[in-house]
Parts: C-alpha cells; sequence; structure tokens
C-alpha cells in the first residue's frame, strides 16, 4: 500500500514538472519570437534615420536608391554574401572600407549602377550615423567618410508589440 502512494505521488510530481516545464518552454519561444520582431523594428528605425541623414531616398521594391539631388546616381543595396559576386576588385574595396565597430547596427552596402562607387552605411553605438564610400577616380580608389549625428538606436527593451 505505502509502495503504491509513492508511485502515486512520484507520477503526480513527474507530471507537474512535465507540465511546467511545456509551459517554459511556450514561455521563451514567445519571448524569442518577440525578440526577432523587435529587433527587425530596431534595424528599421535606424536605417530610416540614416536614410534621412544622408539624404537618400529608397525604394524597397527595386532595392535601388538614388541620392537626393543627383541626376542618375542610382544604388543598388547588396547583402553581405553578394558581395563577391561583383568581383575581386570590389570585394576587396569593400572589404577596405570599415563595417561598423562592435555596438553598431548591421552594415547597408550600396553599389552604384556602374560599379563606379561602393557605399557602407551604419549607425554607431552613440548614434551617430556613418556613410563611407569609395569612389573609382582615373583607375584609383578615393575613400571619403562622413558622420552625422543621428537618433540613438532604440533600446530593445522599450519597444512594444502590438
Amino acid at each position: 500500500m505505502l509502495k503504491k502512494q509513492k508511485s502515486i505521488i512520484l507520477f503526480a510530481l513527474c507530471f507537474i514538472l512535465m507540465i511546467g516545464s511545456l509551459a517554459v518552454i511556450n514561455a521563451n519561444s514567445e519571448k524569442d519570437e518577440n525578440i526577432g520582431l523587435k529587433t527587425e523594428m530596431l534595424l528599421e528605425h535606424a536605417r530610416n534615420d540614416i536614410m534621412i541623414s544622408f539624404g537618400l531616398d529608397k525604394t524597397s521594391e527595386t532595392r535601388e536608391i538614388s541620392a537626393a539631388g543627383a541626376k542618375s546616381a542610382n544604388y543598388k543595396e547588396i547583402r553581405f554574401d553578394e558581395i563577391g559576386d561583383w568581383g575581386w576588385e570590389i570585394a576587396t574595396e569593400f572589404d577596405a572600407l570599415d563595417q561598423g565597430p562592435i555596438g553598431s547596427t548591421v552594415p547597408i552596402f550600396l553599389i552604384k549602377e556602374d560599379s563606379s562607387e561602393l557605399v557602407v552605411l551604419y549607425k554607431e553605438a552613440d548614434g551617430t550615423n556613418v556613410m563611407q564610400s569609395s569612389k573609382k577616380i582615373n583607375e584609383k580608389w578615393e575613400r571619403e567618410k562622413l558622420e552625422v549625428k543621428g537618433e540613438p538606436i532604440l533600446d530593445i527593451d522599450t519597444i512594444e508589440i502590438e
């Protein structure tokens, strides 16, 4: 009789622990999903601030960006893993441009439609928006760096998901 009661109590404890574990796992997966959404919102906010700071318009459907006031100065946004597709010279020059210190946002890579100019954009941890460019002039790459104080990077804990 005592052995049967111990088994029932042990089974009940295991069942309660299993239900509790499932509840914790479910709560963590919802939290992870929220972190992903909050991160996307944080990066989109930073991206918009960077584009406004440097007078760049974005057309997300074509992934082309044109500089305000420039004639036919179209740039194509490329992902980091696409840089190598543009050839060794372009990849080397992109690599030479600083792509952001620790704490900065994920860099945005732009290439001019004729491959004569490369741009890397990012926001530093203190909110400074940075645009580094490299222009090919007379077969030589010339680099330039511009910094503009922007809005601070959003605190992920203050972002609300609706």
